[in-house]
């Protein structure tokens, strides 16, 4: 899981990360019977054999293909490819982010994006899950949390790496039920570091 996150915030998109998750499903099980004890039906790679060998994988290779594609659909509809995990923690923050968008980060874009993660933390408190999720995977909060890693990281590498860190929580619990209040403790956090970052541009520019 922790690959997947690694992945998003490296810069690989919501259908790189899905693709590769497939990818990796179907080397595991086409090597666990390609290398592994010839099923009964004849020699390797005959046409009894690989009838007898999709019989006996059928029923993985459906729920490798269920879950592959429920995970597609899942960040498909978020915009994300991130699953839990102790993500704070994970290093991923220690290295600059890629910018999602070409988009010039200013104040007044920051201090919106403050506002929206106030939004979110409103919603999460509410209990409603499906509006804290469309504030900040479709509006501009998800897009700036990553634009605004290098020009923050050149003025004030600590308060970058605070602000990725919440980012990065708050970015994959708000994928998940039951973690509402843990969103809204968590967008609180970003939105204040987001005030500051407002505040580290001003005075850097």
């Amino acid at each position: 899981m922790l690959i997947v996150v690694s992945l998003h915030f490296g810069g690989a998109g919501t259908y790189t990360v899905a693709f590769m998750v497939s990818l990796i499903f179907v080397l595991i099980f086409a090597l666990s019977f390609a290398l592994g004890p010839l099923p009964e039906g004849g020699r390797r790679l005959s046409r009894e054999w690989s009838l007898s060998w999709l019989k006996a994988s059928l029923p993985r290779l459906t729920v490798a293909g269920a879950f592959s594609a429920a995970f597609f659909i899942a960040s498909s509809f978020s915009g994300d490819g991130t699953t839990g995990g102790n993500v704070a923690n994970s290093g991923v923050c220690e290295r600059p982010l890629a910018p999602f968008t070409t988009d010039a980060v200013t104040a007044e874009r920051v201090q919106a994006a403050a506002a929206a993660m106030r939004q979110i933390q409103d919603a999460a408190g509410a209990g409603d899950e499906a509006e804290a999720r469309v504030l900040f995977f479709e509006g501009d909060a998800h897009n700036l949390t990553h634009d605004i890693d290098p020009p923050l990281r050149s003025l004030d590498v600590e308060l970058a790496k605070k602000l990725c860190q919440s980012m990065l929580v708050l970015e994959t619990k708000i994928l998940f039920p039951g973690e509402l209040a843990v969103v809204a403790r968590e967008a609180e956090t970003s939105a204040r570091l987001l005030d500051e970052a407002a505040q580290v541009l001003v005075a850097g520019r």
